[in-house]
């Protein structure tokens, strides 16, 4: 279900690996990667008749030479440029450089590289950056982002950081990526998805995947068409048997919120769906008359549903006034687990507290909240971010956004490798607390609650035919069609 997912320093330990205790050349992995991708290119655009190449000085440009004379060796018209001094080709790089004149490749300025071409590749850094661009390097990647052709890039689109998912002043918008062995951590999340373009694999022809087998990868990564563990039913089963999924919020003003969520755990499943509420709201169970819903100002009302509960949920709508503070004390005095969403978050951030049956899933605003420290932060390095919330608060830490991570105890963290920014509205949150809390209440493992709560989610908005104003309940709407299409499948 999962593949591994590495940052910068692990490529190079697995390529040390290759060429330590396997005995491949270094040369020869340049060369197969040289090759892979001019196979590619090649296969993607087959009348492709005029390439402009341009190359880093390192390894990076090292592939785009390979790349250049494979081309070449096609009858393909090849204009390449260097974008560095040459003095500084050096290792496996300039022996590739070398050999261009077998073919008799001569290089040519980067405009002449980027002038009546068919497609730009793009072999500048690749993994290699981890620092801010040089002026004249952000020139050129500016200059390759401006022509009017798809861009291929080698390993990584050059400017984006392959451990993070960071730009470094700037970054080439790819159409393409052809990346080696696994993908990289700043392919999957950050600002990588809006980069990236389509991402291909290529092993080398060194059966990675076993290779990574003993190893621990910085990330699991789960796409879309991969399906994750979901809840299932006995044909002699009862409601009894699915679980009471119990949601705590919905101020006043902010009904909404918990309208959704529980909407969205009825539909994601859940035996029974309890609402606890201001006692003002009045609006809860519309459209949704199978939500039992208790009004209430007493904490009280809490310690006999929670008894009942098989899970709890927290936050959406919740607001942070007295009210707010006296239904969260009653959830967490429930001693069941819990997903704890939005402003629960923001009242945990002022009063912190360690449980490891929880499940926090803060949007960067709040996980920058529970870190002390700003959303450009957490957004700078989001396996990090999320792995330090683990570590100070517990349990599962699911931050959201494109490439949501999933971090949990002792596990590698998971990356949900999707990006679809018209979940970019008001809801989105409260649709995937509700999906959780279902999960989590018919017997799924918390972690595995929210992995696969999360792929529901995205894979439901995945389904919407509408190219924009897809609202929360839309996404509501859209999650039995994808359970029965995975039911069915099964």
């Amino acid at each position: 279900m999962f593949s591994p997912v590495l940052d910068a320093a692990q490529v190079r330990l697995f390529e040390g690996g290759l060429v330590d205790d396997l005995g491949i050349a270094s040369l020869e992995l340049m060369e197969r990667a040289g090759r892979c991708c001019a196979n590619h290119i090649v296969g993607r655009w087959p009348d492709l008749e005029h390439v402009g190449i341009v190359c880093g000085t390192g390894n990076n440009g090292g592939d785009g030479f390979v790349i250049a004379r494979h081309l070449c060796a096609l009858g393909i018209d090849v204009r390449l440029a260097v974008a560095g001094d040459l003095q500084k080709i050096h290792g496996d790089a300039l022996v590739n450089f070398n050999r261009l004149d077998e073919r008799g490749l001569k290089l040519g300025t980067i405009e002449e590289a980027l002038t009546e071409v068919d497609v730009v590749i793009d072999a500048l850094f690749g993994i290699g950056l981890n620092r801010a661009l040089s002026e004249d390097h952000l020139a050129v990647v500016q200059q390759i982002n401006q022509i009017d052709v798809p861009v291929v890039s080698i390993d990584m689109p050059s400017g984006l950081d392959a451990s993070t998912g960071v730009t470094h002043g700037g970054a080439i918008t790819a159409a393409l990526t052809i990346t080696f062995f696994a993908p990289k951590v700043g392919l999957l999340t950050g600002a990588g998805p809006a980069f990236r373009g389509q991402v291909v694999i290529c092993d080398l022809e060194t059966s990675a995947s076993s290779n990574f087998a003993s190893a621990v990868p910085a990330a699991l990564r789960l796409d879309l068409s991969e399906v994750p563990d979901f809840p299932t039913r006995a044909r002699v089963a009862h409601k009894g048997d699915a679980g009471f999924a119990l949601l705590v919020g919905g101020n006043v003003g902010y009904e909404g919120a918990i309208r959704l969520a529980a909407q969205a755990a009825t539909r994601a499943g859940a035996g029974l769906t309890a609402v606890v509420t201001h006692c003002e709201n009045t609006q809860v169970t519309v459209q949704y008359p199978e939500i039992m819903c208790r009004r209430t100002d007493d904490p009280a009302v809490l310690r006999e549903l929670g008894s009942r509960a098989s899970f709890l949920a927290v936050g959406p709508g919740l607001g942070t006034d007295h009210w707010s503070q006296a239904m969260l004390r009653g959830v967490l005095a429930a001693q069941k687990p819990i997903v704890i969403d939005a402003d629960a978050l923001n009242l945990l951030a002022g009063d912190p507290a360690r449980r490891e049956d929880w499940i926090l899933t803060p949007h960067p605003g709040e996980a920058a909240r529970l870190l002390g420290c700003s959303s450009a932060e957490v957004q700078a390095d989001r396996l990090a971010a999320a792995a330090e919330i683990q570590r100070l608060y517990g349990g599962i830490v699911v931050l959201k956004g494109a490439g949501t991570v999933i971090a949990r105890a002792k596990q590698p963290p998971v990356i949900l490798d999707f990006a679809d920014p018209r979940l970019a509205s008001g809801g989105m949150g409260d649709v995937l607390t509700g999906i959780i809390v279902a999960f989590g209440a018919q017997g799924l493992a918390p972690d595995i609650a929210a992995v696969s709560a999360c792929w529901l989610h995205a894979r439901a908005c995945s389904h919407l035919t509408l190219a924009a104003g897809v609202l929360a309940g839309d996404v509501v709407g859209a999650l039995p069609a994808v359970l029965s299409e995975i039911a069915l499948s099964g």
